[in-house]
């Protein structure tokens, strides 16, 4: 596993821990997250889990929560094991939560060529013109991140959040600062529109500034 994906995997299982720890509190139950130097049965040897349920009404009982990315496994151990440890237990249980798949986790990203890229710029010019700012604008960032996965030097096929895309190509020097600063000031209005700011309307200056970045790029490529 690469660090990107370990990185990725790390922060849903720990969004999928949150909302465990706050689902067993609002049942009125207490919620551990165990240390190194929480003390533990025996019989759990090297094992930690991710978190130890208390039942209030129950204090000799409790919960062994391991939090996994579906598909995925506890590295170093295997789940068998691990049940198998809690077989004929008294007063212990293990549980599994899973954490659902992140699909960018495992999305590869075609490298697009120059002239595929530059025909795409066109049409993003054209429906700005004759049909409007917001989907031309919408399709410029996206546009701007193929544009940094064509450069050689900038290319992970992965997806890239737009101020990762930015950076990357300012870090690269395939555009100014001032252009970088100035395609950071759009983000806000970008992540807006895609994720439903119906009424926000891009100008025609925040398209040439996508198109005029995209266009040094290629002018590189």
């Amino acid at each position: 596993m690469s660090s990107t994906q370990a990185g990725q995997t790390d922060q849903s299982e720990a969004q999928v821990a949150e909302a465990v720890v706050a689902r067993y509190r609002a049942m009125g139950f207490e919620v551990e997250q165990p240390g190194p130097a929480t003390r533990l049965p025996p019989f759990f040897g090297n094992y930690r889990p991710d978190l130890i349920v208390h039942m209030p009404d129950e204090p000799d009982r409790k919960i062994a929560v391991e939090v996994l990315q579906a598909g995925g496994g506890r590295r170093g151990l295997k789940l068998e094991d691990l049940k198998q440890r809690f077989e004929g237990q008294t007063g212990w249980e293990f549980r599994i939560a899973l954490a659902p798949p992140d699909p960018e986790a495992t999305l590869r990203l075609p490298i697009a060529t120059r002239p595929q890229l530059e025909a795409e710029l066109d049409a993003v010019e054209r429906l700005a013109a004759e049909v409007g700012t917001r989907p031309a604008f919408v399709m410029a960032w996206a546009l701007l991140e193929a544009v940094s996965h064509a450069v050689p030097e900038g290319s992970t096929l992965r997806p890239r959040k737009p101020m990762t895309t930015t950076r990357t190509l300012g870090a690269l020097g395939l555009i100014e600062p001032e252009e970088e600063d100035k395609l950071n000031a759009l983000v806000s209005l970008r992540n807006g529109i895609v994720h439903g700011a119906i009424t926000s309307v891009p100008s025609q200056a925040d398209v040439a500034t996508l198109t005029t970045a995209i266009r040094r790029v290629l002018e590189a490529l």
